[in-house]
């Protein structure tokens, strides 16, 4: 196994536990027994221990999520875009190999205890939400309503992820999505 190798599987294990359990219920030894690493990788690429390695999660959650979001936007009309984003992660939402880039969770218990911490989430909402402003723009939705609906659709998938996770059951988001498009339609320049 590459260093690289060792940094990316101590990452995407603590990802996974992290959005299954939490940062509190996650140690670093669980850490290293799921990503198969020895404990002298995980200091080496992380000396700070586990605060280092969420920050590393949060970061690496951001880059991919927005890969994803811009794959998407790019290739549909907006309402079409929303609806494919919203099914397809509805879809993963029960997986337990992939978590939806859930960092609600993370975001509520460490963020109390770690200004680093907490500046990341909020660096990773904000870039979340200016991907979704520029596609509403793009659209041709006004600057004020791109911002407004980008908003929205942050806080609410963010909930709706907490709630479809909680009741176990998907489908939770697809009746938010029917609602959020209704709403993208009372804020476009053509009503």
């Amino acid at each position: 196994m590459t260093k690289k190798d060792a940094k990316q599987n101590i990452i995407h294990a603590a990802s996974y536990l992290f959005q299954s359990q939490g940062y509190h219920a996650t140690g670093i030894n669980e850490i290293i027994e799921v990503s198969g690493c020895p404990k002298g990788s995980l200091y080496y690429h992380f000396p700070n221990g586990k605060e280092e390695i969420v920050l590393a999660f949060l970061e690496s959650t951001k880059i991919n999520a927005a890969e994803e979001m811009q794959e998407i936007f790019d290739k549909y009309p907006i309402k079409m875009a929303v609806a494919y984003y919203v099914k397809h992660i509805a879809t993963q939402v029960m997986d337990s190999n992939r978590k939806a880039y859930r960092i609600g969770l993370v975001a509520l218990e460490s963020s109390s205890i770690s200004e680093a911490v907490r500046q990341k989430c909020i660096e990773t909402f904000d870039y979340w939400k200016a991907i979704f402003q520029g596609y509403f723009a793009k659209a041709g939705y006004s600057e004020k309503d791109s911002e407004r609906l980008a908003d929205l659709f942050i806080v609410s998938m963010e909930g709706n992820l907490t709630i479809s996770v909680t009741y176990q059951d998907s489908s939770i988001m697809l009746k938010w999505l029917e609602q959020f498009l209704i709403i993208m339609d009372t804020y476009h320049p053509s009503h």
